[in-house]
């Protein structure tokens, strides 16, 4: 009975650690970022994709060309509005720029 209580809570655990690795999904698009990401991999909120090129997440509204900065309180789902367009808490669409 013990071993099958510590089988049990060594599964809860490993469920637990794979929740939390931070990893996410998201498609291919003309951006050249490849899936699987991990989020804050460079700090809050700069992520980084397969490869290990930093990204980050900006409103689809703002101009590329206009200074912005990771906003580590974005809770994004990528590909919400279709490849390269995700979608922040507030429904808004952002899209992923390239970091440092």
């Amino acid at each position: 009975m013990r071993w099958l209580c510590a089988f049990a809570i060594l599964c809860a655990m490993s469920l637990a650690c794979a929740a939390e690795d931070g990893r996410y999904g998201f498609g291919v698009s003309s951006d050249g970022m490849l899936p699987p990401a991990r989020k804050n991999a460079y700090g809050p909120g700069m992520d980084s994709d397969a490869t290990g090129r930093p990204f980050y997440w900006a409103p689809k509204d703002q101009p590329a060309s206009a200074p912005s900065q990771p906003d580590p309180t974005l809770h994004v789902k990528p590909d919400a509005y279709g490849p390269g367009t995700g979608m922040d808490q507030y429904g808004r669409p952002v899209e992923r720029r390239p970091g440092f």
